[in-house]
């Protein structure tokens, strides 16, 4: 919320639950605190989030918290003056929590997991950046060290063995561009961009050691790639172009069967979402890279649109256009990682979530309808907001 507590919703706004009512800001003591990075589980019965405190000069302490979604049982798993915890994402089983923690002096990221009941904390990697995704089955993270800079020191590809011993295995393939590596939802495979013997640059399927099965494309920029929910599609996006914060690209999407016949759309796409039941993607264009702007003045060159591709019948439809949230926009340039451990679709597939300023730029929490059939609605004041994945 803009008082920098976090609360849930239902969809029609009606139903609204304080998880936590402290924050404030004090300028007689020159004192803050505030929550941010909510992260819902996979079963959707508990929200990890981020209280931060400090003065309006600096940071002095940040802590993790577990909650359920009505703010009761509520309990610490994680505190420091010194390792500030920067981005949170659940194991699929609940039963652990896995997040980035950056020394305020060296700027160094670490990937930290502990247990979601609160316990012992192990480091699983450090550099700067690091990217993950987590197996199914809850075993293994799919390590990704570098990425936003071609053959930077330290940069590689690993598995992480989870158990009764923790065992990191570096892959023998050299990455390309790309963020975040994605199991499939039976994980069995992994997405990955590397590069090829013959020295291009390849989306790939690999097995789950990591050895190659498949290209499936060739790219040229840096790549961003999700599976479908049911493991029968991939959409990915060579992202050729650079705009501020943002890359874009247009989406493939691609059946993992046949990935020579793709489908298009967009042109200066930043970021999308599959829905859960694999029929449709949503993503996020800003007319202005587009060239759609030129003749409009009155239009703020913020603005993004939010359009639907429906893989079935290969056609697309927008549904809004708006000016983000500055919290939002930096999800969507950061979306390659945040679609692992986030969702703004509705678990029925049939509505998204979106945080947009209104026309004197407070912030809110848009409902938007994925059949185009219904107006945006506006369902409380809030910076950012995620949809539950259950």
């Amino acid at each position: 919320g803009p008082d920098g507590n976090l609360y849930t919703a239902d969809q029609g706004g009606t139903e609204l639950n304080e998880v936590t009512t402290d924050a404030y800001t004090s300028s007689e003591t020159n004192t803050t605190q505030f929550y941010q990075f909510p992260s819902w589980s996979q079963d959707g019965s508990k929200i990890a989030y981020v209280r931060i405190r400090g003065t309006t000069n600096a940071i002095t302490d940040m802590a993790i918290f577990t909650a359920s979604p009505d703010g009761s049982g509520s309990q610490e798993i994680f505190e420091s003056s010194w390792d500030f915890p920067l981005y949170l994402y659940w194991s699929p089983d609940g039963q652990s929590l896995t997040f980035l923690v950056m020394s305020p002096t060296s700027n160094d990221l670490s990937l930290m997991m502990v247990p979601s009941a609160g316990g012992d904390l192990l480091r699983l990697g450090k550099g700067t950046p690091l990217y993950w995704d987590w197996s199914p089955d809850n075993h293994s993270i799919a390590l990704h060290n570098g990425g936003d800079v071609l053959e930077s020191a330290g940069d590689g590809l690993s598995l992480i063995t989870l158990g009764e011993e923790v065992i990191r295995v570096p892959l023998p393939i050299v990455p390309t561009l790309f963020k975040a590596p994605a199991w499939s939802p039976d994980g069995e495979e992994l997405l990955l961009a590397v590069k090829t013997i013959d020295e291009k640059n390849a989306l790939i399927l690999a097995d789950s050691g990591g050895e190659l099965l498949n290209v499936l494309a060739v790219t040229e920029g840096s790549a961003a790639f999700a599976w479908s929910g049911d493991g029968k599609h991939i959409a990915y996006m060579d992202k050729k172009e650079a705009f501020g914060n943002y890359q874009y690209g247009a989406i493939n999407v691609i059946e993992k069967e046949n990935p020579t016949e793709a489908i298009q759309a967009g042109s200066a796409v930043v970021a999308f979402f599959w829905s859960p039941d694999g029929k449709k993607v949503a993503y996020f264009e800003p007319p202005l890279l587009a060239g759609e702007l030129g003749d409009q003045e009155n239009t703020d060159a913020r603005t993004f649109r939010l359009s639907v591709l429906d893989v079935d019948t290969r056609k697309t439809h927008d549904l809004a256009e708006f000016v983000p949230t500055p919290s939002f926009a930096d999800n969507l340039a950061l979306f390659d990682q945040m679609q692992r451990s986030m969702t703004l679709w509705s678990p029925d597939s049939n509505k998204i979530v979106i945080s947009a300023l209104d026309a004197d730029g407070n912030p809110q929490i848009m409902v938007v309808d994925a059949s185009g059939n219904l107006d945006p609605r506006v369902i409380a004041s809030g910076t950012v907001a995620y949809w539950s994945w259950k």
